[in-house]
């Protein structure tokens, strides 16, 4: 296995990614947006009066609706992201609980439990890092 053609291979998954990701944010505004704009045409269709003699008029652009819903709805996003990078910056073991799982206490009498322990030790000396926690998903 090379690693740099590895490493130039998930760099291009990673620009398609984004690519995909902004192809998704505008197509959800768009989505939301056509929806605003049936929704208040038929809200205003039905607060119109009959007597009127000028019809409804469904316009399908405009431009003070668009604005409002392409900032609500990348203001949903950046902040939906910043909140799960905030969660996501505080390390592995906030991930791990996120996760639902536990930690290893070192003096477990388990043997898988010990086994696991004794191999990120090897792994943690082998490498001269100290050894980090380790939280298991019991599912």
């Amino acid at each position: 296995m090379d690693f740099f053609a590895r490493q130039d291979t998930a760099s291009r998954h990673t620009k398609w990614l984004v690519v995909y990701f902004v192809i998704a944010v505008a197509l959800m505004i768009a989505t939301i947006y056509l929806v605003a704009v049936v929704v208040f045409t038929g809200v205003n269709s039905r607060n119109h009066h009959r007597f009127d003699d000028a019809p409804i008029q469904f316009a399908l652009w405009n431009p003070e609706l668009f604005l409002g819903v392409s900032i609500g709805t990348l203001a949903v996003i950046f902040i939906g992201s910043l909140s799960k990078t905030m969660q996501l910056a505080q390390g592995g073991s906030a991930v791990a609980a996120m996760l639902g799982a536990r930690l290893l206490n070192s003096s477990t009498n388990d043997p898988d439990e010990r086994k696991l322990l004794n191999v990120v030790e090897e792994m943690s000396i082998a490498s001269g890092t100290p050894m980090p926690q380790v939280f298991v998903l019991d599912d």
